[in-house]
This record gives C-alpha cells, structure tokens and sequence, in this order.
C-alpha cells in the first residue's frame, strides 16, 4: 500500500494578481469567509436585532457598506445581505445560522466570488472606463462606519462595486487618507479573468 496522501490545495482564481503603478494598484483579495443572508418570512425586524446584539452593527440599506469589529456587511438586494468576515472559518454558515436562528437563510459563498481591489488616486479613472455609475464622493462616499455599494454592470460582467468604510479592515487593513480611494469588485468566480482583463486593460489604457 502506498504511504502517499492527498491534500486539498486552495487554488486562488487569479493566482494572486498583484500590479503597480503610480498611484494605482490591482491586487485580488484573499483570505476571510463570505457568507449571504436572506431574511425569512418577513423576519427582517429579528434578524436586524440579532445581528446587532452579536455584532454590534446594523443590517446596512440598500446602496450602504457597514463595518463591525472583525469584517462588513452590505444589502445585496431587497431583505438579502452578504456579510464578509476577516478570518477564515469553513463553518461560518453554521454558526451563523446558530446565532441567527430562523430569521434568516445562511450560505456560505466564499468560493463563489473573486474579488479584486483597486486602490489609489487613479482608482476612479480606471472604473469611469468601465462602469456607469457616479463613483464620486458625493454620490459614493466611503465615510467613518458607513460606505456604498452597489450592483452594476462591468463590461459585461454583472458584478458589485464596494466602496468600504473608512473603519473598515478591507483592501489595504482600512481606508487612510494616504488611500482614500479604495474600491472593492466582486464578480462570479467563474468570471475572474474575464474581471482582471477588463480593470487591467483600463489601467493600462490610463498609464500606457
């Protein structure tokens, strides 16, 4: 009998893509759990609460990014939320299914989704090139405790643009103002080079 074992490899979807320019940067997100919460049978009110009482924050409206201590949350769609925490935890959707009890649907999803961050003062020329939505301040600020996120269409990719809060452990261990633009995309996994193109060509398309 042979003595040989074999082990599971994680296999990031894009091998740790990391690029560089001057005041721009590319690297794909790794590390930490995501997990999607759907409230069940109206049960928004309770499950609001318990979230709360565990973490100490609120379920986010739609458009908004709100951190707690160890990872954030935004609203994905009406009554639905994906939650990311910062360590990594194959169990994740049991133990929040416990907390939350019947007030929610609880997946696990961290391997259906690549995200890419783009930081840096350039970041909101490089997605002006790629998406219609107003990523401007004003219109998608990223302020303390609160952020934006949102749905739209990336080329034709159908991913999330999320601008993370300025307390939030996110793209670069939280918002400064050495960085303040910071810009997370998450995008179906089966999609991640299709994704990683797209940013880097625009990239490129800005710094030559």
């Amino acid at each position: 009998m042979s003595d040989n074992k074999t082990s599971l490899v994680e296999t990031l979807p894009l091998n740790g893509l990391h690029k560089t320019w001057p005041i721009l940067e590319i690297k794909e997100m790794v590390g930490g759990e995501i997990c999607s919460l759907t409230a069940l049978k109206g049960g928004v009110p309770t499950l609001r609460k318990k979230f709360q009482n565990k973490y100490g924050a609120p379920l986010p409206a739609q458009g908004k990014v709100v951190s707690f201590n160890g990872g954030f949350l935004f609203c994905s769609a009406p009554e639905q939320w994906f939650v990311h925490f910062n360590t990594e935890n194959a169990f994740l959707d049991v133990e929040l299914g416990a907390v939350l009890k019947a007030s929610a649907a609880v997946t696990l999803q961290t391997d259906a989704w690549v995200r890419l961050a783009i930081i840096g003062a350039s970041a909101p020329q490089v997605l002006e090139r790629l998406v219609t939505l107003d990523l401007s301040d004003q219109a998608f600020p990223a302020g303390m405790n609160m952020g934006s996120a949102a749905r739209t269409m990336l080329g034709h990719l159908n991913v999330f643009i999320i601008r993370p809060d300025n307390a939030s452990d996110s793209a670069s261990g939280g918002a400064s103002d050495s960085a303040p633009n910071i810009y997370e995309i998450w995008c179906a996994r089966s999609f991640a080079n299709s994704l990683a193109h797209e940013i880097c060509v625009a990239a490129e398309n800005i710094y030559g």
